[in-house]
């Protein structure tokens, strides 16, 4: 059914950022990647015809992208259709919704492109829009994410607490005053300090650890990647 693929990183004006998000696989996934880039070279993707399924004129391009936190693990991850209609106008479809309509998973005849002028037009114009798209999400998760943080550290400085109250009972309440001490208080006095600073480090290391892998990146152009394109 794909016939030609198309130069994507030539389409688009700005560069960017491409993070890895991906560990090593199964090693079958290995060889469908080896075989696919015999087909569609680094930034190209492939291009077909689904004349009689896409309305004539309709530009159909399947799009990936993530949002990824500070650890460059993905929080936003986005699989989506961006449909370009012939009068220019866009919107987003999901790819279940797509699939459905254009009746891929059935038998669908290959047919020969020769001019790729219209996916060219298109492309840059359902990347931007993508983009946004992807913008909008982050707001909306940022939100979310906000929530959720405020919530875990009430419950943090609520389980600090009570770490610091079980160290009072065990070793008694801090000493008052410039007195002097004696050796058996001092002895108290710097295991408690210890604990204290051990625990204060141990609900740091939470708070951070959550903020860092919760937070995202943010981009004002997240990274994209046009995966196919599907003519009518």
């Amino acid at each position: 059914m794909i016939n030609r693929a198309i130069d994507v990183a030539k389409l688009q004006e700005r560069s960017w950022p491409t993070v890895q998000y991906l560990w090593d696989n199964h090693p079958i996934l290995e060889w469908f990647a080896d075989r696919a880039s015999t087909f569609f070279p680094e930034h190209a993707a492939p291009v077909a015809s689904l004349k009689g399924r896409l309305p004539p004129g309709e530009v159909s391009v399947v799009l990936h992208g993530a949002i990824p936190n500070a650890n460059g693990a993905p929080v936003v991850d986005r699989w989506a259709v961006v449909v370009v209609a012939p009068e220019g106008t866009l919107r987003i479809e999901e790819v279940h919704d797509f699939l459905h309509r254009t009746r891929l998973s059935e038998d669908t005849p290959s047919r020969p492109l020769d001019d790729l002028e219209q996916a060219q037009r298109a492309i840059p114009a359902a990347v931007d829009r993508f983009q946004t798209h992807l913008v909008e999400l982050r707001r909306v998760r940022d939100a979310e994410v906000q929530r959720d943080l405020d919530a875990v550290l009430d419950r943090l400085i609520a389980l600090e607490s009570r770490f610091k109250a079980q160290l009072s009972l065990e070793l008694g309440a801090p000493p008052e005053g410039n007195n002097d001490f004696s050796p058996l208080e001092k002895r108290r006095l710097t295991l408690r300090r210890a604990k204290e600073q051990r625990i204060e480090r141990l609900f740091q290391d939470w708070t951070e650890w959550f903020e860092r892998t919760r937070r995202m990146v943010a981009d004002p152009n997240p990274h994209v990647d046009v995966k196919a394109v599907f003519l009518g």
